[in-house]
């Protein structure tokens, strides 16, 4: 269970549902069902909720969603109701253009820097900072990569204005 959806999990049990009442739904949408209404978690990126399309189509007109926000539940609102929530609700597709592609969850960015850390500390020639250094550069370049792929930008080095960037140029 995410953060998001354990936070959900304990509103639930403070709107008193028993834990034997709520069954995690592991396979797919809605996130928790109960005795008597299906849940769906979503955490808010800015006034934005993303939604997949296979989670539309299963979504029922009375599921209720459970908004998240650093760690609190802020919303709820029948799914029916979501044209006149106060969020935005996009429904992201995997196509290469897609602009889900660019919103690039910050977690799988921090987890592939500690899969790279755990690496690079193992090296008797690098400390702490030079490891970092190296993880973070990594990491950063292999999303400039994905980002330009994504747009596809013929020369993502060059600028928009067609101006050199001034200042010290590293690597």
């Amino acid at each position: 269970m995410i953060q998001s959806e354990f936070t959900a999990f304990q509103w639930l049990k403070e709107q008193g549902y028993k834990e034997s009442e709520i069954v995690k739904n592991r396979h797919g949408s809605p996130d928790f069902i109960c005795t008597d209404k299906r849940f769906e978690v979503k955490k808010t990126f800015g006034n934005t909720l993303v939604f997949s399309p296979q989670q539309v189509q299963t979504l029922k007109p009375d599921d209720v969603i459970i908004v998240v926000d650093e760690g609190k539940v802020t919303h709820t609102f029948p799914w029916k109701d979501r044209k006149t929530s106060p969020f935005k609700v996009n429904v992201f597709h995997t196509e290469k253009t897609s602009q889900i592609k660019i919103l690039l969850p910050v977690h799988k960015l921090v987890m592939e820097v500690r899969d790279l850390l755990r690496v690079l500390m193992k090296r008797p020639d690098l400390d702490q900072s030079e490891a970092l250094e190296i993880a973070l550069t990594k990491v950063i370049e292999d999303f400039k990569m994905d980002l330009a792929t994504t747009l596809r930008v013929p020369n993502s080095k060059k600028r928009v204005s067609g101006k050199p960037r001034g200042g010290k140029r590293f690597g």
